[in-house]
């Protein structure tokens, strides 16, 4: 494909917002091969040598930032006449808060960890799922205040807000989505041609310690107590109702045995 200026008048930045357990290694792959495929500069803090720090208010050049993991600018300073494009991709909190607890406790390899670390993981192996998520508050209120802002942004700006849920339940829609940022010549066919390419990515292992453990939406109508998920949708219920996540504990998905 051409790679052409994404707007010959002004230099384009493309950046992808993504909370934790939701799939922001995933984004941080596949921006990375979009990036290369449209021939501009690829800043993540998740490359093998970080560069990240070098976007800058003065930046002369399109590049693709990703991903940042907050609704904010995460620290980042732009110029008024720049030309940025703004990606937020969310999930439903309450599955966040369902992978953290198999994440922090049972996915990853503890060798590395610091005391803090290791003291997080001990508790978490003392808790049940559901006192875990209903103990974390301290994350509650990070997430909201977090959503709270994507909420409240301009909606004249020049964004998208994607759904993990439609990426892994319907890839081709979501990408559609996003690709648009890049100005492919030819969008339809970069969206065909990267969907074959993820087709398999978002089968998961429901073993307790996998890294993709459950990927499919709904993961805590299955794992949580019914009076959990009552008290969740209690506090998260303005963010809930405002990003259009059903606050009904009705659902055809079983419970895990």
């Amino acid at each position: 494909m051409a790679k052409l200026r994404i707007n010959p008048h002004q230099p384009t930045g493309i950046i992808v917002h993504g909370l934790h357990k939701s799939g922001t290694m995933f984004l941080y792959q596949l921006f990375r091969r979009l990036s290369r495929m449209r021939g501009i500069k690829y800043y993540s803090p998740n490359n093998i040598v970080p560069n990240d720090q070098f976007v800058s208010p003065d930046i002369d050049h399109d590049f693709c930032l990703c991903p940042i993991r907050t609704f904010t600018d995460g620290g980042y300073e732009f110029e008024k006449n720049q030309r940025i494009k703004r990606i937020f991709h969310i999930r439903d909190p309450r599955d966040i808060l369902v992978s953290q607890y198999y994440s922090y406790g049972f996915s990853h390899s503890d060798k590395n960890f610091d005391l803090e670390r290791r003291q997080q993981r001990d508790s978490i192996l003392g808790q049940t799922i559901d006192e875990y998520v209903l103990d974390e508050k301290r994350v509650i209120k990070s997430i909201k205040r977090k959503l709270c802002k994507l909420t409240q942004r301009d909606p004249m700006q020049l964004q998208t807000v994607v759904k993990y849920e439609d990426m892994v339940a319907n890839f081709p829609f979501w990408l559609g989505q996003v690709i648009n940022a890049f100005a492919f010549r030819f969008p339809k066919l970069a969206t065909i041609r990267f969907s074959i390419r993820y087709r398999g990515e978002f089968r998961a292992d429901n073993s307790p310690t996998a890294h993709k453990r459950a990927v499919l939406p709904g993961d805590h109508l299955r794992r949580l107590q019914p009076a959990s998920i009552k008290k969740l949708n209690e506090m998260l219920e303005p963010e809930l109702l405002a990003l259009n996540y059903p606050l009904s504990l009705h659902s055809q998905a079983k419970r895990a045995a």
